[in-house]
């Protein structure tokens, strides 16, 4: 029998990870178990997984995630499924919706979808699991130690020579009065943008000639009207992007960080693959906040 205590802890770590709700995730188990880690018939542990869906849906490269089939007995494993599962269905949501997160409701009907059991509702489950929630969090923050730090921004992801144009990326949106979630984003996105290489450069006419940071097109985007020389300068080439999100309400109101990034990409950065974007910079993203990385 799991500790209901711990299955909290679990929950509130993998959370973390995905950028998802761990009061959710608590909700979810007691609703379709009783947080309790048997089996009922076909379905098993504390989210009451089939061993087919398990085998189907288990996998995210993006998370470095590969579960295997007899992981599904793990109660910790078991919250990383379910932690990723909220996050697809949280992010699929988003996509559809502009930006607008769901309701505990919204985001079941999509995850995990299951019928509710007799005489059970999912705000019950979520009432009656509220006082776990704090004290795990105070459990699995206290003891965390938050590695190299840029302000608010974790670096221990970034190599030792790439850290100092990080610290100046940090330090230019952190100027242009936005906060660590933002802060993050943008970073994340000159990380896939040039590898926190200055002297990047993507030439290929007659339509592009990004360079620097943010990959600014001297053709027609952001860097139109600068030379190459200007925009290999980092402070430059930041002041411009910072220009462009100054144009992005959203951004500067983005209130998590899949938002946060989500924003940057579609509307500052503006890739061509800008879903497939959103999920790898939203990855990198994750690594450079103390709480999630």
């Amino acid at each position: 029998m799991v500790s209901r205590d711990k299955f909290a802890q679990i929950c509130v770590e993998q959370a973390l990870i995905f950028g998802v709700s761990p009061h959710y995730l608590v909700a979810v188990a007691e609703l379709l178990s009783g947080i309790k880690d048997d089996t009922d018939g076909n379905r098993i542990g504390c989210f009451r997984r089939t061993q087919a869906e398990w085998n189907a849906q288990g996998s995210a490269p993006e998370f470095d995630v590969a579960l295997q089939p007899d992981d599904i007995n793990s109660t910790r494993m078991q919250c990383t499924f379910a932690a990723l599962q909220t996050f697809r269905a949280q992010d699929k949501f988003l996509k559809a919706h502009e930006g607008k997160y769901p309701s505990p409701d919204e985001l079941y009907a999509l995850w995990p979808n299951d019928a509710l059991p007799a005489g059970k509702t999912l705000q019950g489950a979520l009432d009656s699991t509220k006082d776990l929630i704090e004290p795990a969090e105070n459990v699995v923050l206290e003891g965390f130690d938050p590695g190299v730090l840029a302000g608010d921004i974790k670096l221990d992801s970034i190599s030792a020579a790439r850290r100092p144009v990080a610290v100046q990326i940090i330090d230019a949106f952190k100027g242009a009065g936005y906060g660590t979630l933002q802060q993050a984003a943008a970073l994340a996105n000159a990380i896939a943008e040039s590898g926190l290489n200055p002297a990047s450069r993507n030439f290929s006419p007659p339509k592009e000639d990004s360079v620097g940071l943010f990959q600014l097109n001297r053709i027609s985007g952001p860097g139109n009207g600068h030379s190459v020389e200007e925009l290999s300068d980092p402070a430059t080439n930041c002041a411009l992007i910072i220009q462009e999100a100054n144009n992005v309400s959203s951004f500067k109101t983005a209130n998590s960080l899949m938002d946060a990034v989500s924003v940057f990409v579609h509307k500052i950065e503006r890739p061509a693959d800008k879903e497939g974007e959103t999920t790898k910079r939203f990855a990198i993203a994750l690594k450079l906040l103390p709480a999630v990385g």
